[in-house]
């Protein structure tokens, strides 16, 4: 059985956890889409997880302010492919923001906070490399290291099995799975 299809039949109230669920599967699209050079159907499904993210019931701060994370590393990354440097960097600092104030009570919590404001100082440092602002873009890899340096091996291994279907052959496999797990 699909994740998707145990949650709905289990006890869990409507709109409890469904959502971010939901809000993953959109980020995961979005980024095979971006890999395969699909920008504008990256773009409507990063689009997506900033329309649904208010609808998140269970654990509303932090979910919510992580969907946003996802959803602006997407967009940052969708024009900075476009080369649109300004925008790029708009949506990285703006899914950087909320993530410095949240305390994660859990796990599973931390190694995400982790794993996304590195995804966003590399990109913001890469766009900064592109605009031809070397001592910002040196700024901000040196802030990613440090975060980097700081996090215990054991989530590092997490954070690493969480990047899956690296090889572009295998994403359109990867987009089959995950529109099959939204229909149901």
């Amino acid at each position: 059985d699909t994740s998707l299809k145990i949650l709905q039949t289990s006890n869990i109230p409507s709109g409890y956890g469904y959502t971010f669920l939901e809000v993953q599967i959109y980020d995961e699209l979005g980024k095979c889409y971006l890999n395969l050079g699909d920008n504008e159907k990256a773009k409507e499904y990063f689009s997506k997880i900033l329309q649904i993210r208010k609808n998140i019931k269970y654990n509303p701060k932090y979910e919510y302010d992580l969907a946003g994370a996802m959803a602006y590393l997407g967009l940052g990354r969708y024009y900075l492919n476009l080369e649109n440097y300004d925008r790029a960097l708009e949506h990285f600092n703006k899914g950087l923001g909320p993530l410095s104030n949240l305390k994660p009570e859990f796990f599973y919590e931390k190694i995400s906070i982790d794993l996304y404001s590195i995804l966003l100082r590399y990109k913001t440092a890469e766009t900064h490399y592109k605009k031809g602002d070397i001592p910002q873009a040196k700024k901000e890899i040196n802030e990613a290291s440090k975060l980097i340096q700081s996090i215990p091996s054991d989530e590092l291994y997490f954070i690493e099995k969480m990047q899956w279907f690296k090889d572009k052959k295998s994403l359109s496999e990867k987009i089959s799975l995950l529109k099959n797990e939204l229909e149901f």
